[in-house]
């Protein structure tokens, strides 16, 4: 069996071409193969918003995408937005479970709430639905891609594919990451 770390290079590009190969498709709440909800829950003492897109027809168990927003003023529904604007269409023919949380302090993706937000809301997902914890990809854009270089070193055992899109690690996270030829 492979680690994160292992399958994260190698899929890196198959990871990029997939976002980008369906971008042109639109999706609506509620219409085709997803449901889309804007929730709101509490994780130890933070309440964190998030968006949920729930396949029409739900793999069991379900493969997970999290999905880590571009910096900006975060405001209302920023999660679900970007889930809609950007991940639904590129990856909605996987089938997975999505969800794109708004970053609970508007900085960046791996400060002590967010992760506490992040590693959370992932652990409460498992326990509401039957989630393969062998295919949780971790995705993000901009901001997003740095925290998803953030949580594929800090967390390898967690993720089984990374797809950072568009933003490099900070320097102190290089020593986590582990590059293979």
């Amino acid at each position: 069996m492979f680690t994160a770390r292992k399958k994260i290079p190698a899929l890196f590009l198959l990871g990029m071409l997939l976002l980008f190969s369906h971008c042109k498709n639109s999706v609506e709440p509620g219409k085709g193969d997803y449901f889309l909800y804007d929730v709101m829950k509490k994780i130890d003492d933070l309440n964190i918003r998030y968006g949920l897109a729930l396949p029409a027809k739900m793999q069991k168990p379900s493969p997970v995408i999290l999905a880590l927003h571009y910096g900006g003023q975060v405001t209302g529904t920023y999660g679900l937005d970007f889930l809609k604007l950007l991940i639904l269409p590129a990856l909605k023919d996987l089938n997975a479970i999505i969800v794109a949380p708004n970053n609970p302090t508007g900085g960046n993706w791996y400060d002590d709430d967010s992760k506490k937000a992040v590693i959370g809301l992932l652990d409460s997902l498992k326990k509401e639905y039957n989630i393969d914890t062998t295919k949780i990809i971790i995705t993000g854009y901009s901001l997003g891609a740095v925290g998803t270089w953030y949580y594929a070193g800090k967390y390898p055992n967690i993720f089984s594919v990374a797809v950072p899109v568009s933003g490099k690690p900070q320097d102190f996270m290089i020593s986590m990451i582990t590059v293979v030829p």
